[in-house]
């Protein structure tokens, strides 16, 4: 099965993973060469992605598509009102020459729910990042004191920077509903609208609302779907297609699902609801079928999630603290243990802290050689982001032609969701730093990736999760993501 990949942005993790897990699972992914896609700060070139859509569809069954990158050239343009809207719905208009040139070509269409806030390309974004955030949950409070502290930040936030949030957050609204026009003329087979991070509060409310109300009136409700991610989209998609190659009707996946510690209840840092109604709603974005009994299963979904609130150790490493006892840890491990003994693949969806893996599990675990018997791992930036990728993990693993190339995709999860995130960016982010240099937007990314790569191998915790070459790079100027591949071989 030929399947094309419109990728959200070029970052790893857009761009890479869903690639990765489409070919360990037996399917033909194409997606554009690097050189046609965004980079950083600057969007794609339209014209050209267009014309490698119009060749790689013209004999591919499937293409995964973000409407961000197709409207407006990444997720980073997608933030700003650098594309126009009339520019933007001419340009989403190539979905339907798309399907009419290649009837029988299936459209999983994404596209993101504008965040809360702008996007932090620089230190000083920071400070914005913050006072936009807070301008977006107080719009969705009528009582006199938010409208106060409203124009309070009103004052404080340059006009610019506002203008800029409100009017993209006003055209992508629009093309969001330009969307479900698509999907309820059968041009497209399923939208997903991504929250990005935000919380329960915000302007993002009622585009949601308003969303499930035109999609109601269209009769589509069915074929969308609607929660809390971005990023790992295309990572579940690709899983699920792998799954149900051999036999599209039946369920992609039987999972059981086993909470290993926290609390069920918890909302996410970043996300505007409970893990759990998340939860739901991604497995039936996967066609997933959730089992009652540990026989019935196919695969395990073992969740590890803070009993206090989650931490997040990429904005705050140094509050971002295991309050476990070790006897608390220890009972977590027998009970992996057990799941793992069973026979059954095993995937532990890391979730203690936003940004990285929690160490201290992952340590002992390590030591207690259950770490290389996992099926799948994830444990990075939100929780819905770390969701999504390991059920599209879970998911390739169902596939006939499933391969050994996802025993590595785990291996590599550990060492940058856990080794890199959780342990060496923290560092690195310090020393860069204490040299005055802005970790959002580095001078020199070849000396950088120099650095990086001896800092990963001087991190003891690589050793316990791989012991052969890895090699590590950042494709953007900035610390905040890596890709990671064992052996040699980065693209």
């Amino acid at each position: 099965m030929k399947l094309a990949i419109l990728p959200l942005d070029s970052r790893p993790c857009t761009y890479d993973f869903p690639v990765q897990l489409a070919l360990s699972g037996g399917l033909e992914p194409c997606v554009p060469p690097l050189e046609l896609m965004d980079w950083y700060r600057r969007p794609s070139d339209f014209c050209r992605i267009s014309a490698w859509l119009e060749e790689a569809c013209a004999d591919a069954q499937a293409l995964i598509c973000s409407l961000d990158q197709l409207a407006y050239g990444g997720l980073l343009a997608s933030r700003t009102m650098g594309m126009p809207e009339e520019q933007a719905l001419r340009q989403v208009g190539l979905l339907q020459a798309l399907k009419e040139r290649n009837p029988a070509l299936d459209i999983y269409l994404s596209s993101v729910i504008m965040r809360t806030t702008v996007s932090t390309l620089c230190q000083e974004d920071l400070i914005w990042w913050e006072k936009v955030a807070q301008y977006s949950q107080l719009s969705a409070q009528t009582c006199l004191e938010a409208r106060h502290q409203m124009a309070q930040l009103e004052q404080q936030i340059p006009t610019r920077v506002l203008q800029d949030f409100l009017s993209a957050r006003k055209r992508n609204h629009h093309i969001n509903r330009e969307a479900i026009r698509l999907l309820s003329e059968g041009i497209v087979k399923e939208v997903c609208f991504l929250q990005e991070d935000s919380s329960p509060l915000g302007m993002h409310r009622m585009e949601q609302e308003e969303l499930k109300e035109l999609s109601a009136s269209r009769c589509v409700s069915r074929h969308i779907s609607i929660h809390c991610g971005t990023d790992e989209y295309a990572c579940a998609i690709a899983g699920r297609l792998a799954a149900q190659r051999d036999q599209p009707a039946e369920p992609a996946l039987r999972l059981y699902v086993e909470w290993l510690a926290g609390d069920e209840q918890f909302t996410a840092a970043y996300e505007d609801r409970p893990f759990t109604q998340n939860l739901e709603s991604y497995l039936g974005t996967c066609h997933i079928e959730q089992v009652d009994q540990l026989e019935d299963a196919q695969a395990i979904l073992a969740i590890y999630a803070p009993d206090d609130g989650q931490r997040d150790l990429a904005i705050a490493p140094d509050d971002a603290l295991c309050t476990y006892t070790p006897d608390q840890l220890g009972r977590i491990l027998r009970r992996l243990g057990a799941l793992l003994d069973t026979g059954i693949p095993v995937g532990l969806l890391d979730i203690y802290f936003a940004g990285g893996g929690e160490g201290r599990l992952l340590r002992l675990a390590a030591q207690r050689e259950l770490i290389s018997r996992l099926a799948a791992y994830a444990g990075w930036n939100t929780a819905c982001n770390s969701l999504g990728t390991i059920l599209g993990q879970l998911q390739a693993a169902r596939s006939s032609a499933a391969s050994g190339q996802l025993r590595a995709f785990t291996r590599e999860r550990l060492l940058d969701d856990w080794v890199y995130q959780a342990v060496v960016r923290p560092r690195w982010n310090r020393e860069l730093r204490a040299e005055g240099i802005d970790v959002w937007n580095l001078p020199d990314i070849d000396a950088a990736n120099i650095r990086l790569g001896q800092l990963m191998e001087a991190a003891p915790e690589t050793r316990l999760v791989w012991p052969g070459k890895i090699r590590a790079q950042l494709r953007w100027p900035r610390t905040f993501e890596v890709r990671i591949a064992l052996g040699e071989d980065v693209r």
